[in-house]
């Protein structure tokens, strides 16, 4: 009896041991859930996605311990819409999208770096890419619609290949909205290397994601230099997402020698959204707006002092305007 339960416990261990590496060569999202992941891998998934399978999927790389190659490749809708809507989901380094896709609703996710878009592919919604890793995007001519901030604050994100797509022009004003990435019609793009400046004058905000609009913000402003003598100063707040609009200032004082000061419980509200023409057009599509704070010193003499560091403020409404 003592042998047979060895027996057992070495047969059980050798198949977590198995599950644990992905040793088959696909899923369904049902199995997939039940996976232990603890190292970055691939891994493909064959099933219907459906909206329950889709939660199911998200739930599922959320739990990982490492980051993953998805391949979806294979996946269908059944009779349900065409349409992956990943929601929050992590863990994903890469995917490649199933072949019938016609809509991305959602994949915001931190860890992507790249994805394979499908041929035939034809809408990609506002923030449908929101905050993700992604590096370079490769639009199909397929693709009818771009929405706003598609591709908003991928900050690791270089070029946008939109392949001469003769619907470009339909595309939201702001679908390439609030990256630095280039937008290049074909042909291949050349990265140049450029060293960032460093620059000791940082201010610091004390919340790590963002702020509502009717919250308050504490700031800490260190200077690479502490001034020569005391002085009024102004600091101003300018919205990065909108032209580096100017949203108004509030005074400071420095003190001689001290090259930190702090401002408490400043009232959000106040910084106000600076209309134009790209934020009607991301907020008639999208329903809200994100102000992306970035602020500069204006000394009693005139020059400023530009202040690494920025914060984001959210809001869904317009009661201010």
């Amino acid at each position: 009896m003592a042998k047979a339960k060895t027996a057992f416990a070495v047969c059980l261990m050798a198949a977590m041991a198995l599950a644990s590496l992905g040793a088959k060569d696909f899923y369904t999202v049902e199995e997939f859930s039940s996976v232990e992941i603890d190292s970055d891998t691939s891994v493909k998934i064959v099933d219907t996605l459906d909206e329950e399978t889709q939660r199911k999927l998200v739930a599922a790389c959320n739990k990982l311990k490492g980051k993953i190659a998805l391949d979806l490749s294979a996946c269908g809708f059944g009779g349900g819409e065409a349409k992956i809507d990943f929601f929050h989901i992590g863990n994903v380094r890469s995917c490649v999208l199933p072949a019938r896709t016609k809509t991305v609703v959602n994949f915001d996710c931190d860890d992507l770096e790249e994805i394979k878009l499908p041929a035939g592919l034809e809408k990609i919604a506002c923030h449908a890419f929101f905050e993700s890793g992604l590096k370079s995007v490769d639009i199909p001519s397929s693709v009818q619609y771009v929405g706003a901030c598609a591709f908003g604050d991928c900050n690791s994100l270089k070029f946008i290949k939109t392949n001469n797509n003769p619907n470009e022009k339909k595309w939201s004003m702001a679908w390439s909205a609030w990256n630095g990435a280039a937008i290049i019609q074909n042909g291949a793009w050349e990265e140049k290397e450029t060293e960032p400046a460093d620059n000791p004058n940082k201010i610091e905000f004390d919340h790590k994601v963002y702020y509502l609009i009717g919250g308050k913000l504490n700031m800490k402003i260190r200077l690479g230099t502490p001034p020569e003598k005391s002085q009024k100063a102004k600091l101003y707040f300018y919205d990065a997402h909108n032209g580096s609009s100017a949203q108004g200032y509030i005074a400071a004082k420095l003190k001689k020698g001290k090259s930190e000061f702090e401002v408490k419980d400043f009232p959000a509200f106040q910084i106000g959204i600076a209309e134009s023409d790209l934020f009607r057009a991301i907020y008639k599509e999208c329903g809200d707006y994100w102000v992306k704070l970035v602020c500069e010193l204006e000394l009693a003499d005139g020059s400023k002092i530009p202040l690494d560091g920025s914060a984001r403020l959210y809001f869904d409404g317009m009661p201010m305007l």
